[in-house]
């Protein structure tokens, strides 16, 4: 599988969203608050996600960007092993991740905590479906 981020691995549909919000899945790893859900709907991705970043901490577009950047780039690098598993249960899976730390970090700590955040939901999946 290469590693690519395609428009039909983000997450748009406003039904899917608010379905994901109240009845998801949550779990924290700074400096993310993790949520995800099984999707019933056929999609054209066995994962869909949404990346945000509060404006609350962040008042610059510029920095907010930069997060789901970072965000997007270390989960384009580390998501082979959970579309693997997805895909192999049938499964389709909605997931945001929402930035929850005050400040910027560099790529090496994001990317190692994405890896962190993958493996848990690897498990998560490995149990619940075996």
């Amino acid at each position: 599988m290469k590693a690519t981020f395609k428009k039909s691995e983000r997450l748009c549909r406003k039904k899917i969203i608010s379905d994901l919000f109240q009845q998801g899945t949550k779990d924290f790893c700074y400096p993310y608050k993790l949520i995800y859900n099984n999707i019933e709907d056929q999609t054209d991705s066995p994962v869909q996600i949404l990346i945000s970043a509060p404006k609350k901490f962040f008042k610059h577009a510029y920095q907010r960007n930069r997060i789901k950047r970072l965000t997007r780039e270390a989960y384009r690098l580390n998501k082979s092993k959970l579309y693997t598993i997805i895909s192999n249960r049938n499964l389709n899976c909605a997931i945001s991740f929402v930035y929850i730390g005050r400040e910027i970090h560099e790529f090496s700590f994001i990317e190692r905590k994405m890896k962190e955040i993958l493996n848990r939901l690897c498990k998560h999946y490995e149990e619940d479906n075996s």
